[in-house]
């Protein structure tokens, strides 16, 4: 498991699969090439760009867990109860 990220540089979200070029260009408009996760998804304007964010520190990601009790979840938020 990945371990999550509390700070970023602009090189782990290209990393993490963000276009090279809208990534420089979203670093030019916010004058942020690194920072705390937390500041970098501060600065996004829409979900698409927090997304990129939170899979370069680690925060998001498909996968499949069982959950406690009656139920099962398959990572997604969804999920059934018995």
């Amino acid at each position: 498991m990945e371990k999550v990220k509390d700070f970023l540089i602009f090189n782990d979200v290209i990393r993490s699969g963000a276009c090279s070029d809208e990534v420089i260009a979203w670093c030019e408009k916010h004058d942020a090439y690194m920072g705390s996760t937390e500041d970098m998804i501060a600065l996004c304007s829409d979900e698409r760009e927090e997304n990129y964010i939170r899979a370069a520190a680690g925060q998001s990601g498909d996968g499949n867990g069982y959950g406690n009790g009656d139920g099962y979840g398959d990572g997604n938020g969804d999920g059934n109860g018995y």
